[in-house]
């Protein structure tokens, strides 16, 4: 049976890790999100895009020819041009397999705003960041801007400090962590 009118179909996105990546975290987490589901284009890039961070090799064929990345990291904002150049970036930055959580996408008339939690292990410690991506998408369907934000590598100590802030005396279980 059918959606009403009106209503988006949607689908349940769960965790993104590579099939045997070794990826981990020792934080428990929200492992389904629901986001609305389309079979354009934009999130075909889209879906390749969030696929290949998870698996720690993002395809330059994503971007168009004058693609913009506009990056504000932390203490620092840059910005590069170029599918070359975007994609010199997203290799440096994705270039191992990572669990990707927290997953939310938001359509937009031009393209999509994708923001998720990535959670890897470094030297036998789980870290996690927040990143916001504000995708504008060329009429290929390959990403012309990505206007992007991340908060910073958070390691264990940190998350484990979060999360007991999180769970303060008198607010609810965590959902952050979940």
């Amino acid at each position: 049976m059918g959606e009403p009118a009106g209503v988006p179909r949607t689908r349940a996105v769960t965790d993104l890790t590579p099939r045997g990546s070794g990826a981990a975290s020792a934080v428990p987490l929200r492992r389904t999100t629901v986001v609305p589901m389309t079979t354009t284009s934009a999130s075909t890039t889209v879906d390749h895009l969030l696929a290949g961070i998870a698996a720690g090799a993002v395809p330059a064929g994503l971007f168009t020819d004058d693609a913009v990345l506009d990056a504000v990291v932390p203490n620092w904002r840059f910005a590069v041009a170029g599918s070359s150049a975007v994609a010199a970036v997203y290799g440096r930055w994705f270039h191992r397999p990572v669990r990707v959580a927290e997953l939310r996408r938001h359509p937009t008339a031009g393209g999509e705003v994708v923001e998720y939690t990535l959670h890897r292990v470094e030297d036998g410690r789980p870290q996690a960041s927040r990143h916001v991506h504000v995708l504008r998408l060329a009429s290929d369907g390959r990403i012309a801007a990505d206007h992007f934000w991340c908060g910073g590598i958070w390691p264990a100590p940190l998350l484990a400090r979060m999360e007991a802030a999180a769970r303060g005396p008198h607010a609810p279980a965590s959902t952050i962590f979940q």
